[in-house]
């Protein structure tokens, strides 16, 4: 199972506790969406760009 896309299409990464960390100021749930950082984003970025 993973996580759909708009489109339908999907993939899904596992990502080790310390990037996790990395990627949020806060990493629980809760506090996740309100505390991303840049290499959240640039993750985001890179992993949109592999699949496209």
């Amino acid at each position: 199972m993973c996580n759909r896309t708009f489109t339908g299409a999907g993939a899904q990464l596992e990502l080790t506790t310390p990037l996790r960390d990395a990627m949020f100021l806060l990493n629980t749930a809760a506090d996740r969406k309100s505390t991303i950082t840049d290499v959240f984003r640039e993750f985001v970025t890179a992993t949109r760009t592999a699949l496209a």
